[in-house]
């Protein structure tokens, strides 16, 4: 799962040439924030429950609760 997350986050900067200001966590750089209430990479027990673009906080029921109830009926998946 390490190799996953690192894909989708510090090796994707490096690809597209911005590891200087994005990728991983740390000061200086630009807040890219997902913060899962179960494993981000499964979405069986991934619920988001914030995300920050740029340190911004989204507003995310709307679309991605949408997307998430969509899933959940999709996949049979129960609340807790």
């Amino acid at each position: 799962k390490g190799a996953a997350l690192a894909l989708v986050t510090s090796n994707t900067a490096e690809i597209l040439g911005i590891a200087d200001e994005a990728g991983t966590i740390e000061e200086g750089k630009r807040a890219y924030l997902v913060i899962s209430s179960g494993d981000l990479l499964d979405m069986r027990t991934s619920h988001v429950e914030m995300a920050y673009i740029d340190g911004m906080e989204l507003n995310l029921p709307g679309k991605q609760q949408a997307l998430y109830e969509r899933f959940k009926e999709k996949y049979g998946l129960e609340e807790e």
